[in-house]
Order: C-alpha cells, then structure tokens, then sequence
C-alpha cells in the first residue's frame, strides 16, 4: 500500500491473492481491485498429487478414502475444500506449514500424503525428480485446457458431476489464469499503468 506510484515499483504477487482478496475476511487489508494488473508470465494447470507409498491409486480412491493434505494457514487450501465440497474428495488439511519448500518437505518424510492445487510447472522445475521417479501420482488436473503430458490423470471439467457446479469449478480454474502475475501499486496513473503493460507484452 505505501510504494510509490511512479511505476518503477511493482510487484510479483502468488495467483491465490485473488481468492484472497475476494474472501472479505476481517484480516484482509487491501482491496484486490484496487491494484494495477501489468501481465502474467504464463497460465498454469494446478494439480492433485499423492505420494506413492500411500496405496492411493486412482481417483476413485481420492473419494472413497481420507488423503491428508498440508495447507500453508489458515485461509489456505482452499482447493482441497472446493474439491472436497463440489466432487466428494476425502481430503483432511494439516496446518500450518507456511512456504511451498515446507509443505513438500512434509510430503517426503511421510507427514501428509499429498497435496492440492499445486503448479504442473513449478513441480517439473522445482521438484523433477519427483516426476521422473514416479514419487507422486497425479490424479486431476486443474486449467482451462488438459495437457497432452497429463492425459492420464482426470481433468476436472470432465469429473463434475453437475453441470450446476460449473461456475464454482470456474472460479477454482480461474486463479490458474492468472499464472504468475505482476501488478503494480494502486493510484498509479493510467499513462504510467498503459506504459507498463505495453512494456511487459513487448517484453
């Protein structure tokens, strides 16, 4: 809120902070709308991975048995919750691990058996090994499109089990959109916001 407004200030905000941002709990200091949206580096597919020792082998088994999950706090995990509430997930959150390095952490010694929502993309750079190992089995897959290196897990639009629930699964996707976005602070002036977005797309 205090950074300058001359645009040589931005910033690189997490996608769930519009989920944040839109929840009105009592804690949340900002208005979302308020800030300038420049561009995001990509569009992400989130996913729900269990880790291989647990004996889970197949979507089914995700409604049928309790998987425990982390959550960073308290206002996290909120896709193990849409899941949960509009497909009939067993998903049971342990908090509070904090950073994406903890909460994998807890997934390899054993203390969760999986986890919701995480980024495709952030698993083949940060965690490859996981892939290539075969340490976690991925049983959906959360975007606007199904990828072709995924064809075997689930994707989402294709589970429900309600068309009613469409708009919910919207919503869930959504912040998916939004990849890794760049925003700059609000009060900043349409010229200097203009000149940055152009900036951001040409780059």
């Amino acid at each position: 809120g205090g950074a300058p407004r001359d645009g040589l200030t931005i910033g690189l905000l997490q996608r769930g902070i519009l989920l944040v941002g839109l929840s009105r709990l009592p804690q949340v200091q900002f208005d979302i709308g308020k800030f300038n949206w420049l561009g995001s580096l990509n569009t992400e597919i989130g996913v729900a991975a269990v880790w291989h020792t647990t004996g889970i082998n197949s979507w089914e088994d995700l409604l049928t048995r309790t998987t425990i999950t982390s959550m960073a706090n308290s206002q996290g995990g909120f896709g193990a919750r849409a899941l949960n509430a509009i497909l009939g997930t067993k998903f049971k959150q342990v908090c509070c691990y904090g950073s994406d390095s903890n909460q994998n952490l807890a997934l390899e010694r054993g203390e969760v058996e999986g986890a919701c929502g995480l980024g495709w993309d952030s698993l083949l750079s940060g965690k490859p090994e996981w892939i290539e190992g075969k340490k976690v089995n991925i049983f959906v897959q959360m975007g606007a499109e199904p990828l072709d290196e995924l064809k075997g897990s689930p994707f989402l639009y294709d589970i429900l089990q309600s068309q009613d629930d469409r708009p919910m699964i919207d919503f869930l996707v959504g912040r998916m959109y939004l990849g890794r976005p760049f925003v700059g602070p609000p009060g900043m002036s349409p010229g200097v916001t203009k000149a940055l977005r152009d900036a951001f797309m040409a780059t």
